[in-house]
């Protein structure tokens, strides 16, 4: 069985979990502003993959116990595990996105980006 504090550590961490994805979507939104349509769309569907997995992380702190002495429900575990698979399938996406914007960066000269 988990100690409270360890129940408290995780809801806080998914708490930060859930706040960095989401800044990390509308950073995204916000560099997709200034690239062509073909990698704008690509960064738009990368940001609602970013916010699939802010519900996810959502939906499984809804499932906590609020009581740390609870014991934690068994089908959290397999919420976990999909939240793992959709999290590694978003970055690989969000690695390529980065790769293309990087290239679509690098190849623009520095005078037309100001």
């Amino acid at each position: 069985m988990r100690m409270p504090e360890q129940v408290g550590d995780l809801i806080e961490h998914l708490r930060r979990l859930r706040w960095e994805v989401r800044i990390s979507r509308d950073q995204l939104l916000k560099v997709a502003e200034r690239v062509p349509p073909s990698i704008h769309e690509r960064a738009q569907q990368t940001a609602e993959r970013l916010m699939g997995l802010h519900q996810k992380l959502e939906e499984i702190s809804g499932k906590l116990p609020a009581d740390p002495e609870t014991p934690v429900p068994e089908n959290l575990s397999e919420s976990v595990a999909g939240l793992r698979d959709d999290g590694v399938l978003t970055l690989r996406g969000l690695d390529a996105l980065i790769n293309d914007l990087n290239d679509f960066f690098t190849e623009i000269p520095v005078s037309e980006t100001n």
